[in-house]
């Protein structure tokens, strides 16, 4: 007698879910979302999804062949043939953006291994802070705010230049839409300028080649603050968001391993105009300080003159007034000296370019009486009239 029976499953699990992409798009007032499984299945069983249950499921298809649906409450169960299958779900639920937004929770009955989270978010929203289960992207714009306010303090100790604490805080949080080797450009020219005030070059030819230097390194530098206000006002958000196969609109978080729930973030955004309403108020903050600056730039670019000729001396402002004091001194002293019948060499060397000329006015000789010459008491001389006496020539033996 020969008897057969039919032998019994193996223990274990009969479906495996080797991927798993839930992507989410939220809009304004309605979030839609999209989830793409890839499944394994050794015997007939249902496949069974936990959604959220103010969803409202638009489609399913099964190998890209239109499923009806059949949902229990919040449960989607998807029956499932043996082999292997792509099975794509798509739902809307009625709310849009927030200021601290959450994607939906999705749940299955099965162990679930490459499991990822896309949010694709627009131009509309300015990406604060996100947070998500697994690996997913960070907001490095925060950290690097810190460095910049970090740099700002220090460069307020400088104050020997125009700009005050809270100008170079503002400049600089205002410069971080741009790149960094520019936002460090802008804060050179305040030292270059400061570095032509404070020094001097007696070659005329590297003088004014630094004058030529300073204009071209200006206009760069003016070239940047438009960027830096352009890049505020046109164009998006630079909050450094990285992350892998990720950028500021397109956020991915994954998990190599779940026993079930599928991976979730919490996005804190504000509307976008927000930011441009803040840059605004840069620039026009921008623009004031700019006309002080630039008059203290002036200044600075003009000090001991523009141009120097061929073989000029050096000039400048601080020397300046010591180089007259020097040259005026020597008149002074011989305002003061008593004027004698003879006349000596000066040894006072007239500053170079100046001359002083000192006017000795004669004596006025006393008036005759008209009776004739009046007669001096005993002992008295004649005064002075002011020309030198002429001694009586010798005569020859």
């Amino acid at each position: 007698v020969l008897t057969m029976t039919r032998p019994g499953a193996a223990p274990g699990q009969s479906i495996t879910v080797d991927r798993a992409t839930l992507t989410v798009r939220p809009g304004v007032r309605l979030s839609s979302s999209t989830l793409e499984l890839g499944v394994r299945t050794s015997v007939s069983t249902p496949l069974r999804l936990t959604v959220p249950s103010a969803t409202d499921v638009r489609a399913l298809t099964v190998d890209q062949v239109t499923r009806p649906l059949q949902r229990e409450g919040d449960e989607v169960v998807i029956a499932l043939q043996p082999g292997s299958h792509t099975v794509v779900l798509t739902w809307q639920e009625s709310r849009g953006w927030d200021t601290a937004y959450e994607t939906p929770r999705i749940t299955l009955d099965h162990t679930v291994v490459n499991a990822e989270l896309i949010v694709e978010g627009g131009a509309d929203r300015w990406f604060l802070w996100v947070s998500g289960s697994g690996w997913g992207p960070a907001v490095l714009f925060w950290p690097y705010l810190a460095l910049v306010l970090v740099l700002a303090f220090g460069l307020s100790r400088r104050r020997d230049l125009p700009p005050r604490p809270h100008d170079w805080a503002l400049l600089l949080v205002g410069l971080t839409q741009i790149h960094p080797v520019g936002a460090l450009l802008v804060v050179g020219w305040f030292f270059v300028l400061e570095a032509r005030k404070t020094t001097d070059i007696a070659s005329p030819a590297w003088f004014a080649l630094r004058q030529l230097f300073i204009i071209g390194y200006t206009l760069m530098t003016f070239g940047l603050m438009v960027w830096a206000v352009q890049a505020g006002l046109l164009g998006d958000p630079q909050m450094s968001i990285q992350g892998p196969e990720c950028w500021d609109q397109h956020l991915r978080f994954f998990v190599d391993r779940s026993e079930g729930e599928l991976p979730t973030a919490t996005l804190l955004t504000l509307p976008v105009w927000v930011f441009r309403a803040l840059m605004f108020v840069w620039a026009l903050w921008l623009a004031v300080s700019l006309v002080k600056w630039a008059r203290w730039g002036w200044g600075s670019f003009k000090d001991g003159g523009l141009f120097r000729p061929e073989g000029a001396p050096p000039r400048h402002r601080h020397f300046g007034h010591a180089h007259r004091a020097a040259a005026d001194a020597p008149v002074a002293g011989a305002a003061s000296a008593p004027v004698s019948g003879t006349v000596a060499p000066s040894d006072a060397v007239d500053a170079p370019g100046e001359a002083s000329e000192t006017a000795v006015a004669p004596a006025e000789a006393p008036t005759p009486a008209a009776d004739g010459p009046s007669e001096l008491p005993e002992g008295d001389e004649p005064a002075a009239t002011g020309e030198p006496e002429l001694a009586p020539a010798n005569k020859p033996d």
